[in-house]
C-alpha cells in the first residue's frame, strides 16, 4: 500500500513527485553527504527516487541506495551495479526508489552489443501509482568522456526503446538519468524529437523545459566544491574556469502536456552546503518534478 505523506508541499494538482540524483560515489565524506541527503529529500516527500553513483561497498554491506531508502522510508525497487569494479573494490550503478508499490523491475541491458567502456548502467521498474495507473520509472547513467557521445546517443535509443516495451496501457514512463550531456547535444536532442538518427526519432518531454523556473537548470558546476575536486582528481588544473552545465535530467516519453505524467513543476534541489558538517551532498544538484497523476475514473 503506498503512503502519502502528511507533511508533503502542496501542489495545485494531483501528482507524483520524482527526483533523480547522482549520489558522487566518491568517498569523501559520504556518510555526512549521504545524511545531509536524506535530511533535504525527506522534506520534499517524493514518491520515486531514481538514483545514480549508488556505491555497493566491497565488503557487502549495504548500498547508499538502501541506506537512502532507509532514511525515506522509500524501499529500494530495482538496483544495478556495475560489472566493473572501481579501484578500492567497490561497485557503482543505479537505483529506484519508491513510495508506492513495486510490480517488476531490474537492472536494464543498457549496453547490450554496445561498447562498455566504463561499465555503466541503467535500471527499470514498474510501480502502482496511487492514482491507479502503472508508472514505469527508469534511472540511467550515460557512460562518461568527450569522445563518447556516439555511444551515449546509442544507450539513449536503447533507453526509449525499452520504455516503448515497458510502459503499460493508460500508464506513463518517466526516466530520470545523469546523462553527461548537454541540452545541446545529439542525445539529448534525438531524445526530445529534435533530431532523426538513421531513420529514428523518439520524443520525450523535458521537465525543466516543460516546467522548470525558466534558468539555464545547471546541475554542475565549479561553484560546487565536490565538482571542483572531481575536475582536479581528473587532471583539470583550474576548476574554476569549468562552465556550469545541465547534464541532469527528468523526462517522461510521448506528448506529455497536460494529461498524466506532464511536468507541472521542476526544481533543483540540494544546491548549497549544510547539515552540521556543511557539505554539499553531491558534486551534481538533485532534480525534482511534479508530474500530473490524476485517480483513474472508475
Amino acid at each position: 500500500m503506498s503512503v502519502t505523506p502528511a507533511a508533503r508541499p502542496v501542489t495545485p494538482y494531483p501528482s507524483t513527485r520524482v527526483v533523480t540524483f547522482n549520489l558522487c560515489a566518491s568517498p569523501d565524506r559520504m556518510a555526512a553527504r549521504l545524511a545531509d541527503a536524506a535530511e533535504q529529500l525527506e522534506a520534499r516527500s517524493p514518491d520515486i527516487v531514481c538514483l545514480q553513483e549508488v556505491t555497493f561497498p566491497a565488503d557487502g554491506g549495504p548500498s547508499t541506495a538502501e541506506l537512502l531508502a532507509d532514511a525515506l522510508g522509500l524501499q529500494v525497487a530495482a538496483v544495478a551495479p556495475s560489472p566493473v569494479p572501481t579501484a578500492a573494490g567497490n561497485r557503482t550503478g543505479t537505483a529506484i526508489l519508491s513510495r508506492y508499490p513495486v510490480l517488476d523491475g531490474g537492472p536494464l541491458p543498457l549496453h547490450a552489443g554496445l561498447p562498455r567502456p566504463h561499465g555503466w548502467t541503467a535500471t527499470w521498474a514498474q510501480l502502482a501509482s496511487a492514482s491507479g495507473r502503472t508508472i514505469t520509472a527508469l534511472s540511467a547513467h550515460l557512460t562518461w568522456g568527450d569522445r563518447c557521445g556516439p555511444v551515449r546517443l546509442e544507450e539513449a535509443a536503447v533507453l526509449d526503446e525499452a520504455a516503448a516495451t515497458l510502459t503499460q496501457p493508460g500508464g506513463f514512463a518517466v526516466l530520470g538519468m545523469d546523462a553527461n550531456s548537454t541540452p545541446d547535444s545529439a542525445p539529448i536532442r534525438y531524445l526530445t524529437g529534435a533530431d532523426v538518427v538513421d531513420g529514428r526519432s523518439a520524443f520525450w518531454v523535458d521537465a525543466w523545459t516543460a516546467a522548470g523556473d525558466g534558468s539555464a537548470g545547471a546541475t554542475t558546476g565549479p561553484e560546487n566544491e565536490l565538482a571542483a575536486a572531481t575536475a582536479r582528481r581528473v587532471g583539470l588544473e583550474f576548476p574554476e574556469l569549468l562552465p556550469a552545465r545541465r547534464i541532469d535530467y527528468l523526462m517522461t516519453r510521448g506528448w506529455r502536456y497536460a494529461c498524466p505524467g506532464a511536468a507541472v513543476a521542476c526544481r533543483l534541489l540540494c544546491t548549497t552546503p549544510s547539515g552540521p558538517d556543511d557539505v554539499v551532498a553531491s558534486d551534481h544538484y538533485a532534480l525534482e518534478t511534479d508530474l500530473l497523476d490524476p485517480a483513474l475514473p472508475d
